[in-house]
């Protein structure tokens, strides 16, 4: 009988990570990074079965994010047994509270999520008073973005949902009427 061998994979449109686990052991082993192509995973399996020298049932697990179900259909078409995790727990947590999944592009969406987290955040910032020029920093860097503009859409949907906070953004922001934001210097 085969091995079960659990691939955990972090994507990404620059590079793929890899990790194997079993289900007797809770350590990881084979961890790899490769670059964004369904077949380097077919390699990295290939070789992870040579070094253990048995024959090795995959399964594989990935958050969808920027490659949505591309991957997914690349190795399943390979015959590679593959979960998305995110989407697929998401749409069961959906049905499970009872609400209707409008479709593709329609939500609710998993990015809805980050969106609201933001807004949240910033939210509880201003109304606590903190400098959010301060905080806006932190929270740019905890979401990964890499400019300003990028934590700054997160501005203009603060004050669109919560007008009453508008005014105490605008003494660190200009929210310009097209949605774009600028710093005071």
């Amino acid at each position: 009988m085969a091995s079960i061998i659990y691939v955990g994979m972090d994507v990404h449109t620059t590079n793929f990570t890899f990790c194997c686990f079993t289900a007797d052991s809770d350590r990881g082993f084979a961890v790899a990074q490769t670059e964004p192509d369904y077949r380097q995973v077919i390699k990295y399996m290939e070789r992870v079965q040579k070094q253990r020298g048995e024959e090795c049932k995959f399964v594989c697990g990935y958050e969808a994010g920027c490659l949505g179900y591309s991957l997914y259909h690349q190795l399943t078409r390979y015959g590679v047994d593959c979960v998305m995790n995110i989407y697929t727990n998401f749409h069961r947590f959906l049905r499970k509270a009872g609400i209707s999944y409008g479709g593709k592009g329609k939500g609710p969406r998993v990015y809805d999520l980050r969106h609201t987290f933001a807004v949240h955040c910033l939210r509880h910032l201003v109304l606590s008073g903190k400098d959010i020029a301060v905080y806006h920093q932190a929270l740019k860097t905890y979401m990964g973005h890499s400019f300003f503009k990028y934590t700054a859409y997160y501005l203009k949907l603060t004050t669109d949902m919560f007008p009453d906070i508008r005014e105490k953004m605008e003494v660190y922001y200009k929210l310009n009427i097209d949605g774009s934001v600028v710093c005071h210097e």
